[in-house]
């Protein structure tokens, strides 16, 4: 479980040190080209979820993140059986809704800036999520398939 714990307290300091270096090197809504063509830094604010759904539901956000934090501890002794790779998964699960938590209430939105121009904007809370969430249902379907 400390390890999970040691995951999100690393993907929330990341998180925010990028977020916080974005905000104060590149003016909002302008782009800087990382990989002409392919991928950008572009600061813009996110008021919604991933591709701007439920825009300006703030409280409804941090529920959410309340509801993710309370799932982490309810269920601990579950995840610990499922293996190392679930408690990294749900670290960083847990540390990117905190990330973004954090924006939300400070802020009001959350700073995005990864474009790959295809995509949506997003940021390294957001990836943490996406990449925890799909780590945790693998290991999950693996243990239902044992």
């Amino acid at each position: 479980m400390n390890l999970a714990l040691v995951i999100a307290g690393l993907v929330v300091v990341l998180d925010q040190l990028t977020k916080y270096a974005v905000v104060q090197l590149l003016p909002y809504l302008s782009s800087r080209p990382v990989i002409p063509g392919v991928f950008y830094f572009t600061h813009v604010r996110n008021v919604g979820a991933a591709f701007g759904l439920f825009a300006e539901q703030r409280v409804l956000f941090i529920v959410a993140f309340v509801l993710i934090t309370v799932a982490f501890f309810v269920f601990r002794s579950e995840l610990r059986q499922l293996g190392m790779l679930a408690l990294v998964a749900s670290g960083l699960v847990l540390g990117g809704a905190l990330g973004n938590a954090i924006d939300r209430v400070w802020l009001g939105y959350v700073v995005d800036f990864f474009d790959f121009k295809v995509w949506p904007v997003f940021n390294v809370a957001d990836s943490a999520i996406v990449v925890g969430s799909i780590l945790l249902a693998f290991c999950v379907m693996r243990a239902d398939g044992k």
